[in-house]
């Protein structure tokens, strides 16, 4: 009787440490225009912020309003080449973005006022620079992202 208390008890923490690290790096995402995906992120520990997740894009990307918000401190002025032509932006340096629990210490990005952004209302754009430190799973059909390292 002893032993099956045991067992059981067992089994019952290795469901409970299984089903916890299963979830954690599982994040819901919404859609805009029907596929592309948005997913909430923390900056410097506000937020959330509605950010495009997005493959094709170089630099992470927020919006100027955001980055003034967060006082977040303007560096070099440059000129950025977007699919909508050349936009004014300034290099900036965030603490921290965290994405569910993964998180991006001392992040360069490009603070700007894209059409695109406007037109999805979202706050940034997710690029590869942040994506590619981390393995993800996009499962669209429940509208779940999983990110891990």
């Amino acid at each position: 009787m002893f032993t099956k208390i045991i067992v059981a008890a067992l089994l019952i923490q290795q469901l409970a440490f299984a089903s916890t690290d299963a979830e954690e790096p599982r994040i819901g995402f919404s859609f805009v225009h029907e596929s592309l995906v948005v997913v909430p992120v923390f900056i410097n520990g506000r937020g959330p912020y509605r950010f495009l997740l997005d493959t094709g894009a170089t630099n992470t990307i927020v919006s100027n309003r955001v980055a003034d918000q967060l006082n977040i401190p303007i560096g070099k002025t440059e000129t950025v080449l977007t699919a909508g032509g050349s936009v004014a932006a300034t290099k900036r340096m965030i603490d921290v973005i965290r994405i569910g629990n993964a998180q991006i210490i001392q992040v360069p990005i490009i603070a700007a006022d894209l059409k695109l952004m406007q037109t999805l209302h979202i706050d940034g754009i997710i690029g590869e620079d942040c994506l590619r430190q981390f393995k993800i799973s996009i499962d669209y059909a429940h509208q779940l992202l999983t990110i891990e390292r």
